[in-house]
């Protein structure tokens, strides 16, 4: 997936997560919180990958619980609890909604390691080279002023400025640290204002430049994501569920029915290929690797 063009990348995940947005049916969130579990897998590497999926799997426990325990509506109550009736519609409700919920994190998720300040640069920088180097100095600076802090943080601790562990000096300290932090991080944006002025930003006739080129596996994924997307908002009105006072679809024809799970299928298709670009090229690269 990371191999992919920007703009591809960018609305692959806007057509995975139109349906989340608008459409409120189990088949869909299924289908998509599936592709985002696979799509995660590929580009998340390194250690922590168990622990992160076991979060998702914790808020998802949180949050189908919350809606049976604060909501009682429904016809079919399973069981009471303190008097009030948990019931299956409120259950479901809750799963539901729960899934939708999981999904959207971790699409965004894999969209934040997908989508580099350099990817973000390339697809802004040609419509406004201005607003581009805001948005790619704000990624970038987030994780540059977390592992300054850490610095500073280490070095406070190991310079006997703060010798004693009471409140008072714990908090003496931190404020040390932030002071600090907040001064590097203004000397740093000076800096590179000044570098960028320097190399001519501000220039007219200036051009970007661009390591990203377009293949036919990128036309490919943006037709499938285009047609997919096409096909939920052609009856997304007629696809949400309902839950109260029973659990229905909306789609009162069996037609309507089938429709509106070809269309959820349909989404399976740009997933599964560029998962399966994906490997390929990382095959290929490595291959390449290995020759070198």
């Amino acid at each position: 997936m990371k191999s992919f063009h920007p703009v591809t990348v960018l609305i692959f995940f806007a057509a995975m997560l139109t349906p989340l947005m608008t459409v409120n049916n189990p088949v869909y969130t299924a289908v998509l919180l599936v592709g985002a579990i696979l799509i995660l897998l590929q580009v998340r590497s390194g250690r922590g990958l168990l622990r992160e999926l076991w979060g998702y799997l914790v808020i998802f426990l949180i949050m189908a619980a919350m809606n049976p325990l604060f909501v009682h509506r429904g016809s079919t109550p399973l069981f009471f609890l303190n008097g009030r009736a948990i019931t299956l519609e409120a259950v479901v409700y809750g799963v539901c909604s729960a899934l939708r919920l999981t999904a959207s994190i971790i699409w965004c998720r894999a969209f934040s390691l997908v989508m580099t300040s350099e990817k973000l640069f390339c697809i802004t920088g040609k419509l406004s080279p201005k607003i581009s180097a805001m948005l790619t100095m704000t990624v970038r600076f987030i994780p540059d002023m977390l592992a300054q802090g850490r610095k500073i943080n280490a070095y406070s601790r190991t310079s006997g400025e703060f010798p004693d562990d009471s409140l008072l000096s714990r908090f003496r300290r931190i404020m040390s640290v932030f002071s600090a932090l907040v001064t590097w991080s203004i000397e740093s944006g000076v800096q590179t204002a000044d570098s960028m002025k320097a190399r001519g930003f501000e220039l007219k006739g200036r051009t970007a430049y661009s390591r990203f080129s377009y293949h036919t596996e990128d036309a490919v994924l943006l037709v499938l994501c285009i047609a997919s997307c096409a096909a939920v908002c052609t009856i997304s009105g007629r696809l949400n569920a309902e839950f109260y006072p029973t659990v229905k679809y909306s789609a009162d024809t069996a037609a309507l029915g089938a429709a509106s799970f070809l269309s959820a299928a349909a989404y399976v298709f740009p997933t599964a290929f560029a998962m399966v670009i994906g490997l390929k090229r990382s095959r290929r690269s490595l291959f390449r690797k290995g020759e070198k």
